[in-house]
């Protein structure tokens, strides 16, 4: 049990990793996803779907950038060290020298646990055989990118 834990715990950080762990992936834009996670698997109107290390990665995009992005593990829950990592690096503000922790857990049942931080949410859904992490930034995270639309 300790073996795959370590070896899915290595698979999440070979995916944080994958580029430059101080990147954002919330605001990347399609090109970026694809340096980082290789070739598209699928893709519709709707989302476009990687996979690496046997992580499923599926993005939305808001005018070209990333502005939601589901992580999902069907083999092995992600282990709270794999979700903070991910996390971390998703956070647009994250500074790695300041130390500060960009994220606040607001909510922790059954499995289920919802964190917040500055203009960007996430949730993460556990099971005993998977695991799935959703990130979210919020309209005002693409606050400049709204300025021109009507009703923003």
């Amino acid at each position: 049990m300790k073996i795959q834990s370590l070896f899915f715990f290595v698979i999440v950080v070979a995916l944080v990793l994958g580029a430059s762990s101080a990147d954002a992936r919330i605001g990347e834009t399609l090109e970026e996803c694809q340096k980082r996670y290789g070739p598209v698997i699928r893709s519709t109107h709707l989302e476009t779907e990687f996979t690496r290390n046997n992580v499923a990665v599926r993005v939305k995009f808001f005018r070209g950038k990333v502005s939601e992005i589901r992580y999902t593990n069907s083999e092995a829950p992600f282990n709270d060290k794999e979700v903070h990592e991910l996390l971390r690096v998703n956070h647009p503000y994250y500074d790695e020298k300041s130390g500060i922790e960009p994220w606040v857990l607001e909510r922790s049942t059954g499995g289920i646990q919802s964190f917040k931080g500055t203009h960007i949410e996430a949730t993460h859904i556990k099971t005993y055989r998977s695991s799935s992490l959703l990130i979210k930034a919020s309209n005002d995270y693409f606050k400049d990118d709204l300025s021109g639309i009507k009703g923003f």
